[in-house]
């Protein structure tokens, strides 16, 4: 276990240890969000080239997920300052509308918005909404 502590003489000039905490190293991130972002981009790509997917389906998911990784930064950082948010509609319209791969990697790298039951729902629903748009529109459009 490894500690930090203020060194402090007592009134018989012997060294104690005060301020004592805790330190934990950083961890690292986890692999796993960052392996969903990197498949469903791999799906997205084969997709585009075997199903003959018009550029104008995999494009915005790349942009609306830095667009959404950006944004949930710029939430993370007001969260420390105590400065205005983002409202949480706003990132769940976000990842709705393609950004849920740069919001998995955003929370993970963040390390915001993981606790919160009733953020990570509205998440996983944008998430489900939104896969279930792509893929009926990949059948309906390109799968004969």
């Amino acid at each position: 276990m490894k500690v930090r502590f203020t060194l402090r003489y007592d009134q018989h000039q012997r060294p104690r240890a005060t301020n004592i905490r805790l330190t934990q190293p950083q961890s690292a991130l986890p692999v796993l969000p960052f392996v969903t972002v990197g498949a469903f981009f791999l799906v997205l790509t084969l997709w585009t080239y075997v199903l003959s997917l018009p550029l104008w389906v995999p494009v915005p998911y790349v942009l609306v997920s830095l667009a959404t990784f950006y944004v949930y930064g710029i939430d993370k950082e007001s969260a420390v300052q105590g400065t205005q948010r983002v409202p949480e509609a706003t990132l769940h319209l976000l990842e709705f509308l393609g950004g849920w791969p740069g919001a998995l990697a955003a929370q993970s790298y963040y390390r915001h918005k993981t606790i919160k039951a009733s953020f990570q729902s509205g998440y996983l629903a944008a998430v489900i909404a939104n896969l279930v748009v792509l893929v009926l529109y990949v059948f309906i459009n390109h799968v004969r």
